[in-house]
């Protein structure tokens, strides 16, 4: 095994279980983050001086993720589904992978 793929094994762990505690302290903001989204369909998070913006659509979410001073940009889209209750269901995930995309891979 090369040391690249060790790194990035080493990465992904580390992003999933930050994922995990995301979702573990946060559950409740979340929820209400969810809410918020399915009723205005765009909302900007701040996230430790990181801008996150999530677009719901029909089917599906949006969050473009800018580092503010230098404007650096992720971009990733998540079906979730027609339904409310798919949507309530994902959108927690969601929220927690885009902020630990913010901390660990948009350093200040």
């Amino acid at each position: 095994m090369n040391e690249t793929n060790f790194d990035d094994e080493e990465h992904d762990s580390l992003y999933y279980s930050l994922i995990n505690d995301l979702l573990e302290k946060n559950i409740e903001r979340y929820a209400s983050q969810s809410e918020m989204l399915m009723s205005q369909k765009e909302i900007v998070v701040e996230v430790d001086g990181r801008a996150i913006s999530y677009q719901l659509t029909r089917n599906g979410c949006t969050f473009r993720l800018t580092k503010n001073l230098e404007g650096s940009k992720t971009i990733s889209w998540s079906r979730l589904g027609w339904r409310k209750s798919a949507k309530r269901e994902a959108l927690p995930w969601i929220f927690a992978k885009s902020e630990a995309t913010a901390l660990m891979d948009f350093p200040l």
